[in-house]
């Protein structure tokens, strides 16, 4: 039996995350961080993250012995090309686990946000990458089939406020959760003519939740 890892600790502690992987391929092959991050459609600083935990992971000091790793098979240009850039027969590449679109919510105290999302609304941490001072600079949460982005909010990026969608399998059950875990009811769950069982809650950074029960299979 597999011991339950611990949240927020990357899946296979010993090796890199996708995102590192994607990154670290890239790196080994030559280009800059210029063009990984137009190529995996992420900040420059965001590349230099990245590689900065790929060398520590790694144990390695210059990014030019990624070349020379062995836990990393070499694989040719052409192929990373591939991977990364979208084909315009196919439409867009998505990360697995990820769907097209998706929330990416800035949050204050965003490790006790994530705590929220996970007790509160039964998310499932799958990464977090944080500074060296431990603030949250991106993570993902898991709901089912759906991948939601949360960072740590500033002057740059003050706390988002939206509204977010989210189907339960049994809503005054999923209500009384949030409630506990800190949220704030602002509709009650009760029948809603399209068919569901819906209430709304307010979470700990601002934004609505519509924990919804869907009553019959179809569409609206």
């Amino acid at each position: 039996m597999t011991a339950r890892r611990q949240r927020g600790r990357p899946a296979y502690p010993d090796i890199l995350t996708p995102a590192e992987w994607r990154v670290a391929h890239a790196a080994r092959h030559g280009l800059t961080n210029r063009q990984i991050a137009e190529r995996q459609r992420i900040s420059i600083d965001g590349v230099k993250f990245h590689l900065a935990n790929i060398l520590l992971k790694l144990g390695i000091a210059r990014r030019q012995d990624l070349v020379g790793w062995p836990g990393m098979p070499l694989r040719p240009a052409a192929r990373e090309t591939e991977m990364t850039e979208p084909s315009s027969a196919s439409g867009p590449l998505v990360p697995p686990g990820f769907t097209r679109l998706f929330p990416y919510i800035f949050a204050a105290n965003a490790r006790a946000y994530l705590d929220f999302l996970a007790d509160g609304l039964g998310g499932e941490t799958i990464d977090i990458h944080a500074s060296p001072d431990g603030v949250v600079r991106n993570a993902h949460v898991r709901f089912g089939d759906t991948t939601i982005m949360v960072s740590e909010a500033s002057e740059e990026y003050p706390p988002s406020r939206g509204t977010i969608y989210l189907y339960v399998a049994d809503a005054e059950a999923a209500m009384d959760r949030a409630i506990a875990a800190g949220g704030e009811q602002v509709t009650a769950v009760g029948f809603r003519p399209y068919g569901e069982n819906q209430g709304g809650v307010r979470d700990p950074s601002g934004n609505i939740w519509w924990l919804s029960q869907r009553l019959a299979p179809g569409g609206y």
